[in-house]
């Protein structure tokens, strides 16, 4: 009597050997595989170049853990942020970079344009309300000219410190878009 599914003329245990022979051949290459894969590390990005759409270049440069460079390439030159800026900017997240650009509506800049790269930066422990705290670079004229921390201090409200705002501190509460 034949076994189902075996070749006419093979004897039923030389299949089942051959099946378990590829089997353990399988079954060797995946633990291989996943002892090895374990051993792979992410990349970790040290320099990020980034365009607006309206023209000007971003580059950031960091070590392994703090923002060593960050400069805004554009018409008007090259505008470079301040070390002493950089000071305490530690550990910055690339996947929460945003650039934004717009153009002042009153006073003395009115229509000139302005450029913010902004991102969060810190390690788990600085987090504050499930937020990390946040920096904005801001940029005008073809220069730098200052840096704003925003850190969460409630659940609906931030302190801002940013000489924009007198250099104090101040706390936005976004439900009533206030400073007190």
């Amino acid at each position: 009597m034949q076994a189902r599914g075996t070749p006419a003329g093979a004897p039923a245990s030389s299949v089942a050997f051959a099946m378990k022979r590829l089997l353990l051949v399988v079954f060797t290459m995946w633990c291989a595989t996943t002892a090895l894969a374990h051993q792979d590390r992410l990349g970790k990005i040290s320099r990020a170049e980034l365009t607006f759409e309206d023209g000007g270049t971003v580059v950031l440069t960091k070590d392994r853990v703090a923002v060593l460079s960050l400069a805004m390439q554009s018409d008007s030159g090259l505008a470079e942020v301040k070390k002493e800026d950089l000071a305490g900017i530690e550990y910055p997240q690339f996947d929460t970079i945003v650039m934004t650009w717009s153009a002042f509506t009153s006073g003395e800049l009115a229509g000139v344009p302005y450029k913010v790269v902004r991102f969060r930066f810190g390690r788990e422990e600085q987090k504050s309300f499930g937020e990390y705290p946040e920096v904005e670079f801001h940029f005008w004229g073809g220069k730098y000219h200052h840096r704003g921390i925003r850190t969460k201090i409630s659940p609906d409200s931030w302190r801002i410190d940013d000489p924009e705002f007198g250099g104090v501190e101040s706390v936005l509460n976004p439900a009533t878009k206030s400073t007190k």
